[in-house]
C-alpha cells in the first residue's frame, strides 16, 4: 500500500517536518527513497524477516523511515516511547530481544549505553543524529 501511494502521489507532500521554527514538506517521492534505503541498510546488517528491531525516538521523519524500513524488509517493529527511563527501556528490550535498536539522538543513546552489558544480543545501535560513537556496537 505504501509503494502504492509514493507511486501515485509522487512529489506531492507526505510529511512536514520542522526545521529551525519552520515546516518543510517532504515528498512521497523522497519518503519512499529513504524507507528503500532504510531496508537496504537493514538487510546488508543481515535482517531479516521475523527479526525483531527496536525504535526508540520521537516523532520524526527519521521514525518512520525506520517503521516502514523495518516492516518494508518483514521485520517487527519494537517500538519505544522516547520518554521511557533507561529502566523501562530496559525491561521492553529484555522481553523483545531486538538485533537492531534505532536511537533517536544522543541523549537517547546515553539511556541505552547505561543498560548495555544487560543486553548481550543487542548487536548494533543505529543513532539518527550525528554524534562520535566509539562503542564497538555502534
Amino acid at each position: 500500500m505504501f509503494l502504492a501511494q509514493a507511486a501515485h502521489y509522487g512529489e506531492r507532500s507526505a510529511l512536514l517536518a520542522k526545521k529551525n521554527g519552520k515546516y518543510h514538506a517532504i515528498s512521497w517521492a523522497k519518503f519512499k527513497e529513504q524507507v528503500e534505503r532504510m531496508s537496504a541498510g537493514l538487510h546488508e546488517l543481515g535482517v531479516k524477516k521475523g527479526d525483531r528491531v527496536a525504535l526508540l525516538s520521537e516523532n520524526r521523519p527519521e521514525w518512520a523511515y525506520a517503521d516502514f524500513g523495518i516492516l518494508g524488509i518483514g521485520a517487527i517493529n519494537v517500538p519505544i516511547y522516547a520518554t521511557s527511563s533507561a529502566h523501562d527501556i530496559s525491561y521492553v528490550i529484555g522481553h523483545a530481544k531486538p538485533r537492531i535498536l534505532f536511537a533517536s539522538s544522543e541523549e537517547q543513546l546515553g539511556k541505552i549505553i547505561s543498560i548495555l552489558d544487560e543486553h548481550e544480543f543487542l548487536e548494533r545501535i543505529i543513532v539518527f543524529d550525528q554524534v562520535n560513537l566509539t562503542h564497538p556496537k555502534l
